[in-house]
């Protein structure tokens, strides 16, 4: 057995190992711009950032109209979570057009946003 520091599987010591991915990952590259060799492959990662972006928003622009209509229905606001519910379906169908959602998680969503809302409706009237 030989002493002084333990090694890893890889060989390296552990703190020279460390310092390495640290090195690796200190300043990560931009996204892609960096990559490109050609004028059109730069001006393709210019463009999928901007499409990045874009789509993030719209994504995050979904959730926040399904929140709406779950945070309605918890409260036990009928009138409200109906109004969200109109307000997000236009919202949802329209970013499954776009891509931005698949078309079956549009409509799965939908499904379940309706189904809450009704046993709300039901649970009011019944009770």
């Amino acid at each position: 057995m030989r002493a002084g520091r333990p090694r890893s599987r890889t060989g390296f010591t552990r703190t020279a190992f460390t310092g390495i991915v640290r090195h690796r990952f200190k300043n990560p590259p931009s996204r892609g711009t960096d990559l490109a060799n050609s004028l059109q492959a730069r001006k393709r990662a210019r463009q999928a950032e901007r499409h990045r972006v874009r789509n993030a928003s719209h994504r995050s622009k979904v959730r926040t109209h399904v929140k709406k209509v779950l945070h309605a229905i918890e409260a036990g606001d009928h009138a409200a979570a109906s109004a969200a519910f109109q307000a997000a379906v236009p919202v949802i169908d329209s970013m499954a057009g776009k891509g931005i959602l698949h078309k079956n998680k549009a409509a799965r969503q939908k499904s379940r946003l309706a189904r809450k809302l009704n046993a709300l409706a039901a649970a009011a009237t019944s009770g």
